[in-house]
């Protein structure tokens, strides 16, 4: 039993293996490409069937040869220009990369040949049109299912038209009096009905792009702090606890650095709370773009900031750390006050294999008021 299933299931994964690569040759890898060329080769099996009608008539000596080779010349063309653009990438410059109205049109262009010249199929011409406008409602943009409705009613009165002007064989005037007058009252309330379904479906996507954004943005607010744009404490102590683990199970280390503004309180009081708050956010972008890259800093809350350094010792944060306080001392950081000298007091701790987040914390909170009590405008190292 065994034996045998396993040659079955190897042959299986074989014509498996085999059918995705050929689907792949076929329509592509590319998502978007791949439905483009799905919607082209559905239109292909009814570009098929007229063709199997056209035979069919030819064979049974309603039409000629040579028309069915004028139709069967002009579908083929069609099929194969639309296949190579779209599969080539070049249909990718136009505005719609699916290019369903250019095939619209040119569908309709073949269908009002097959109504000059094979007579017997012309009932069924007039219902694919319909057919056409109905299913835009799914894949036309509403003034696209306008301009397929335009096409479709231009084309039939000019086909009638040169029939008449060339006096087409079979030709029954008031049969087609009667088609026109019916395809103009027609295809207009098809056409209002499906250009209503599609402006609800560009309502509903405008409306889903609307709740993408506004979702991200309130990701956003739960994660960022208001003012500076940093990290907030909550998302930095989800952060941490990851780092933790990191950590343990590769049995590595990281240093956290909680930095403070020397007596802002007194900025605050002196030049307002504006200023304030121009300080946080220059000191913020500052950090920010002082930070190594592997590093994350958050705003801690309030004047705090506090800063993650994975794999780095408590000798290499002090290098790091101290190289950022020396580039945010003496800078102007506020536009409002000028003479505002900032300074900065820093704390930092390295985590230990056998404490909590929070004992960390504490140590590097312990260092920070060591600075501050040691003059400010300094780096304590956690013992």
């Amino acid at each position: 039993m065994t034996s045998t299933s396993a040659p079955a299931q190897t042959d299986a994964a074989e014509r498996t293996q085999s059918h995705s690569m050929l689907s792949a040759v076929v329509i592509g890898r590319e998502p978007a490409m791949r439905a483009n060329l799905r919607y082209m080769l559905l239109s292909f099996l009814v570009y098929l069937a007229w063709m199997i009608v056209e035979a069919v008539c030819a064979g049974m000596g309603l039409i000629s040869w040579s028309a069915v080779g004028v139709m069967y010349s002009f579908n083929l063309v069609g099929v194969l220009g639309f296949y190579l653009l779209i599969r080539s990438g070049l249909s990718r410059r136009f505005v719609d990369p699916s290019m369903v109205l250019i095939q619209v049109i040119y569908a309709v262009a073949a269908l009002m040949i097959a109504y000059a010249l094979v007579p017997e199929t012309r009932a069924a011409a007039l219902q694919t049109p319909c057919i056409t406008v109905v299913f835009g409602m799914l894949t036309l943009r509403p003034r696209e299912t306008v301009i397929a409705c335009a096409w479709i009613i231009a084309m039939l009165l000019a086909t009638v038209a040169l029939m008449l002007l060339f006096d087409a064989p079979r030709l029954d005037v008031r049969q087609e009096i009667l088609n026109v007058t019916a395809a103009c009252i027609v295809l207009p309330a098809l056409t209002s009905i499906t250009r209503h379904f599609a402006l609800l479906r560009e309502r509903l996507k405008s409306q889903r792009v609307q709740i993408k954004s506004a979702l991200a943005r309130a990701e956003m607010l739960a994660t960022r702090d208001s003012l500076t744009n940093l990290i907030n404490r909550a998302q930095m102590v989800e952060i941490l606890n990851r780092e933790i683990t990191r950590s343990q199970r590769y049995a590595s280390t990281f240093s956290l650095a909680l930095l403070d503004i020397d007596h802002f309180k007194s900025i605050n009081d002196n030049h307002g709370h504006q200023t304030g708050d121009e300080v946080l956010i220059a000191f913020a972008n500052l950090a920010e773009a002082s930070q190594r890259q592997t590093d994350v800093i958050a705003r801690w809350g309030g004047e705090e900031f506090l800063i993650l350094m994975p794999q780095t010792l408590i000798a290499s944060a002090q290098l790091v750390v101290g190289r950022l306080r020396e580039a945010t001392t003496g800078v102007r950081l506020s536009k409002t006050a000028e003479d505002l000298v900032v300074t900065t007091s820093v704390g930092i701790a390295q985590w230990r294999n056998d404490e909590s987040l929070m004992q960390t914390l504490e140590r590097a909170d312990r260092a920070l008021y060591a600075a501050k009590k040691g003059g400010r405008n300094r780096v304590e190292l956690a013992g």
